[in-house]
């Protein structure tokens, strides 16, 4: 709980992943320790409980309202989901792809701990694929080795990791994969799908989510000029725009109603959320904070 509050140190983050790895050598420990210097298991570790979904969490934890099996799993699966958002998102992801992030997670968490169906060598070759490597020794010696269930998820997520690496043609190929994998996952091959076009387009996308009870005008523009002015009804919309910097804002701003960010860079095959919301709210997002691309 020091992460909410502030006041945990680097010393005493160091001790406690020191003693989980001590004391625990499973394939889940073995891709942490393979994947993350000490410095950005720090920024993890301070980061993961800085959004709504992760503070309910840890309110349940805090008052043990959930079960004990949660009570070891939840700080885990919270402190992957906020590496992997780092990892591989321009700023923070969208609500879908939060929602399959957190699925694919708690798999993950499933096939490493409970069932012990990952091995040690088939998480070196995880943490390899994730470092860039896509012969023998990461992806092309483990893509075989995994259930269909499992490898569409973990390739959508390489796809956009190998994004923020610069590596399209490689993020293609994953986008691929997961679209063949997605058979019984709507909501992944959605996002395999579309994500792929706005690649192989050069285009991102930016999805809005709005809680304005009416519609809002949202304002476009790249270089001080307007390119388009998107109607945003009381909850959400995307648009997709080519690759580039733009400049967004709110036409009527008799609502008091505020936008974050402002300013958004979109990458080819990328998603960038946008909240437009009232201003006591609007600062419960980490929307305005670009992330970099993780160690």
């Amino acid at each position: 709980m020091g992460a909410l509050t502030g006041e945990v140190r680097d010393n005493h983050l160091q001790a406690l992943v020191n003693m989980a790895s001590s004391s625990d050598q499973t394939p889940l420990i073995l891709i942490v320790r393979g994947l993350i210097t000490q410095e950005t298991i720090n920024t993890t570790l301070r980061e993961m409980w800085n959004d709504p979904l992760a503070r309910s969490t840890a309110e349940a934890l805090a008052f043990e309202s959930t079960s004990l099996r949660d009570r070891i799993r939840m700080p885990m699966i919270m402190a992957g989901r906020e590496y992997i958002t780092s990892s591989i998102a321009p700023q923070r992801l969208t609500l879908d792809q939060d929602q399959v992030l957190l699925a694919t997670i708690e798999s993950l968490f499933d096939a490493f701990v409970d069932k012990g169906t990952v091995t040690s060598t088939q998480a070196a070759q995880f943490a390899l694929t994730w470092k860039g490597t896509t012969s023998l020794l990461g992806w092309g010696g483990l893509r075989s080795t995994l259930a269909p269930d499992l490898r569409g998820p973990m390739s959508y997520l390489l796809a956009h990791r190998f994004l923020r690496r610069g590596d399209k043609t490689a993020a293609a190929e994953f986008f691929r994969q997961s679209l063949a994998d997605a058979n019984d996952k709507p909501q992944l091959a959605e996002l395999a799908r579309v994500d792929l076009e706005l690649l192989e387009a050069n285009e991102g996308m930016v999805a809005i989510r709005s809680q304005a009870p009416n519609v809002v005008n949202l304002s476009i523009r790249q270089d001080g000029k307007l390119i388009s002015t998107l109607a945003v009804p009381g909850s959400s919309a995307t648009q997709r725009l080519p690759a580039g910097n733009y400049q967004l804002s709110l036409e009527d701003e008799s609502q008091a109603l505020s936008i974050s960010p402002t300013n958004v860079t979109i990458a080819a095959g990328q998603r960038h959320p946008i909240a437009i919301s009232w201003p006591a709210q609007s600062t419960e997002t980490k929307d305005d904070v670009n992330s970099t691309v993780q160690d």
